[in-house]
């Protein structure tokens, strides 16, 4: 294996198993199904052996076994060996028993064969039948326990809406109080641009006169 063949390995690998993460918390649980579309509700369906496919695969076999065995034999029917004799003189035989018996037994065989199988897929699939409706009970264990499992996630869900109001509660603040400030300093700014004089007679700290000489000192002078 290459260099190459090796990384598309391990990135399938890493990529299935992230997958399979996301589909067991997303898909898997029971409670998950309501929310999902018809699509996630097969792919939910399938991963939970909602169905077996088992059942399908054992009467497409049985069918085709069956009517194999009824073609193969009718044409045998008219099938005929032909050999030399001991002087030369050719014989001729034929197999059209075989082909009745194909056509005969051949069907009994397969489906006695296919009941066995069919017992047990059978056995399973009531189970589960039972199990079902059992659970869809009111009072349940199961039903508790999706109960159990929707309560968290309504309570999950108010947490999370909760802690979002906060922030979108604390952002608007934040963002009023920007504004506050911005719209003081361009209404000071306006202001002072509208009324220069004035704002200096009431900071004269901001523009100090020079202060006039000492009339002691220029007598001293």
């Amino acid at each position: 294996m290459s260099s190459v063949s090796a990384v598309f390995v391990v990135l399938g690998i890493i990529l299935a198993f992230a997958a399979t993460i996301v589909a067991w918390v997303m898909i898997v649980p029971e409670s998950k199904r309501p929310q999902l579309n018809k699509f996630f509700q097969y792919l939910h369906d399938l991963f939970n052996f909602k169905s077996l496919w088992l059942e399908k695969i054992l009467k497409f076999l049985y069918i085709f076994e069956t009517l194999a065995c009824v073609i193969v034999g009718f044409f045998m029917l008219f099938s005929f060996n032909t050999y030399s004799g001991v002087y030369g003189r050719s014989h001729v035989t034929w197999n059209g028993w075989i082909g009745l018996l194909i056509m005969i037994l051949g069907p009994i065989l397969v489906r006695v064969g296919y009941e066995f199988m069919m017992m047990l897929v059978l056995l399973v699939k009531n189970t589960m039948e039972l199990n079902d409706k059992l659970n869809a009970q009111p009072g349940s264990r199961y039903q508790e326990k999706l109960e159990e499992e929707k309560r968290r996630e309504e309570e999950a869900a108010a947490r999370r809406a909760e802690k979002e109001a906060e922030r979108i509660a604390y952002a608007q603040q934040q963002y009023a109080q920007q504004q506050y400030e911005q719209y003081g300093q361009q209404y000071e700014q306006q202001r002072y641009e509208q009324h220069p004089q004035q704002n200096m007679q009431q900071n004269p700290q901001q523009n100090p006169q020079p202060e006039a000489p000492d009339a002691n000192q220029d007598n001293n002078g």
